[in-house]
């Protein structure tokens, strides 16, 4: 039951305490100077009660970190694993000592990642100023749009949650300005680096013409020759034609027929092993036809295969026959492709890489433009 007391406090100054018991049976109370503050702040706790809104002041005081963790923990069932590790990634703490040596961690001395930037902070202390000065950094440091976005997004997930349990009364994160699509500001007197950063597209659609590709598959060492050609003549995702395995490719007779590859799964890393999941969306689970050459060539490869016989051994194994891993096909290994080898092929094949802005149609369709003027008897 909700009452008033009158309290005379040291030096005969009067003060009236508002209690009130919260719907799980809770003690709560609050002192105002006056009674009539006091039985105005009973009258909204009676109103959130009757309207299902009661709201606790102190599961504000619960840290940011501590509700991300629980946020997290909520989503794992509903997430895809990989972005399940994309979360957990993104809201890992980071020492001080990583922020000293990294510089691309911090911003003219202030953080940048999310755990540093908010994660001691009651939830109830963090304001929209303080969330938009992070976005700003972001900004301020060269990160792409794209890449700010997707930062801010998960804290104002975790800040509507907070909403939602009852821990806080609004979202400090509604309203805050991010960066466009195709452009991101850069402080006056940022590093060039960060300048040029900030100059580049979004997601530029950049796709290699039917020269550079002949170009960069005889450049690159066998058998990754084979994984470059295939996986330029088909459009597949890094993850899809990763995932790929003996038995999804279907080869015709070598004077008929159609040959094609069956796209059922993808494999990403998760906490540093190679997983087979299931593919981005349920349209990407798909046929995909192979030129007479791609077929050509994986024939070849396959006849030499260690695991010809084992329809779901990796099609593309690393040196220890399991699924190459995403991150060492984002860059180059030491010793396979020689920079000024590759460089003085295309620089005398006269190629340029050509931006198409195709936004509209998903990659393998805008690698397939990138060839449209190709004959048949030149894509065969």
């Amino acid at each position: 039951m909700a009452r008033i007391e009158k309290r005379a406090r040291t030096g005969g100054r009067t003060v009236y305490i508002a209690k009130w018991y919260t719907i799980t049976g809770q003690d709560r109370s609050k002192t105002f100077a006056s009674k009539k503050d006091a039985e105005a702040h009973l009258t909204k706790v009676r109103n959130a009660k009757l309207h299902g809104n009661e709201f606790d002041p102190a599961s504000g005081r619960m840290l940011f970190r501590e509700a991300a963790a629980l946020w997290l923990d909520d989503r794992k069932a509903s997430l895809k694993a990989t972005t399940y590790a994309a979360h957990a990634e993104r809201l890992a703490p980071t020492t001080a000592e990583s922020m000293t040596r990294h510089a691309r961690l911090t911003h003219k001395g202030q953080p940048l990642r999310i755990d540093p930037s908010f994660g001691d902070y009651p939830l109830n202390k963090i304001t929209h100023d303080d969330v938009q000065a992070w976005v700003n950094r972001l900004v301020a440091s060269g990160r792409q749009p794209s890449s700010v976005r997707n930062l801010f997004f998960v804290v104002r997930q975790i800040l509507e949650w907070a909403v939602k349990t009852k821990k806080l009364t609004a979202n400090p994160a509604e309203h805050v300005q991010l960066p466009g699509n195709r452009t991101a500001s850069v402080a006056k007197g940022a590093n060039k680096s960060a300048a040029k950063r900030s100059r580049r597209r979004d997601d530029p659609a950049r796709f290699l013409t039917a020269a550079q590709v002949a170009v960069l598959a005889a450049a690159t060492p066998w058998p990754y020759s084979v994984f470059v050609h295939t996986d330029a003549w088909t459009g597949l995702r890094p993850g899809e034609i990763i995932g790929l395995r003996v038995g999804d490719v279907h080869l015709a007779g070598e004077d008929a027929g159609e040959s094609w590859l069956s796209v059922a799964e993808s494999v990403a890393v998760i906490d540093g092993e190679p997983v087979y999941l299931d593919p981005k969306t349920e349209g990407s689970v798909r046929d995909v036809p192979l030129t007479a050459d791609t077929a050509a060539r994986l024939r070849a490869y396959l006849a030499v295969h260690p695991n010809l016989h084992d329809p779901d051994a990796p099609l593309f194994p690393g040196f220890s026959a399991v699924p190459l891993r995403l991150p060492h096909m984002r860059k180059r290994e030491p010793g396979t492709v020689p920079p000024s080898r590759l460089s003085a092929a295309v620089r005398d094949a006269g190629a340029e890489l050509r931006a198409a802005r195709h936004e509209d149609l998903p990659p393998a369709d805008r690698q397939a433009a990138a060839l449209a003027d190709l004959s048949v008897d030149e894509a065969a």
